[in-house]
């Protein structure tokens, strides 16, 4: 399994121990670092439902789902140098206030590790982005981000 598939689990499992408590990670050694996991296999709690070839995105997919909350990931190997993560979560329809819209908004506003009057666009500014950015619809949030630096990336996804 290579490095970088590694690295983005850790990051999606840290992100996820902050929401979920009492949970213990499994870990699956990998004969190489190159070499793929298979289907069954729970890599830092994930479990990984299928691998597929996808010819249109010259890319392997390799999809997983988390043991503990259920959580999906869908990781996206290739060969492009630019590197992306996204978080994405259900928000359900409340009302035609626009709550989930101003959470997305209060979530970017600061946090106790990055204290800021808007981290959202500290992040912007500071770190090598080739994409960074929020948005809310009628039954979801998400915060996509890319860099072509992979040290960028892992930054931005912490924050």
């Amino acid at each position: 399994m290579s490095l970088k598939l590694r690295r983005i689990l850790s990051f999606t499992l840290a992100f996820l121990l902050a929401a979920t408590v009492g949970f213990t990670p499994t870990a699956r050694a990998a004969d190489t670092e190159d070499a793929l996991p298979e289907v069954g296999d729970v890599i830092s709690g994930f479990t990984v439902d299928s691998i597929t070839e996808s010819a249109m995105l010259s890319s392997t997919l390799i999809a997983f789902t988390h043991e503990q909350s259920g959580a999906r990931l869908l990781y996206i190997m290739n060969d492009d140098p630019e590197v992306a993560f996204s978080i994405n979560y259900h928000t359900p329809y409340v009302d035609e206030t626009d709550t989930n819209h101003i959470f997305e908004h209060a979530i970017l506003a600061s946090s106790e590790k990055y204290p800021s009057t808007n981290v959202f666009f500290d992040m912007a500014s500071r770190t090598y982005n080739t994409y960074i950015n929020a948005s809310t619809g009628l039954t979801y949030t998400k915060y996509p981000v890319s860099s072509m630096s992979e040290e960028q990336l892992m930054t931005m996804m912490d924050v």
